[in-house]
């Protein structure tokens, strides 16, 4: 993300950004679904 490919058309640069983006919250998400329990069981955080 961020970078200018020349050889890319904006419609492609475009693709790839929000395909990296959708990739970023998956992984996100999936780390909560990790710590889901430690969450719900940490009074600190309620």
């Amino acid at each position: 993300m961020g970078l200018n490919h020349p050889n890319l058309s904006p419609q492609e640069e475009l693709t790839e950004d929000l395909i990296s983006i959708i990739h970023l919250f998956s992984c996100r998400l999936s780390g909560l679904r990790k710590y889901k329990k430690k969450i719900e069981d940490d009074p600190s955080l309620k």
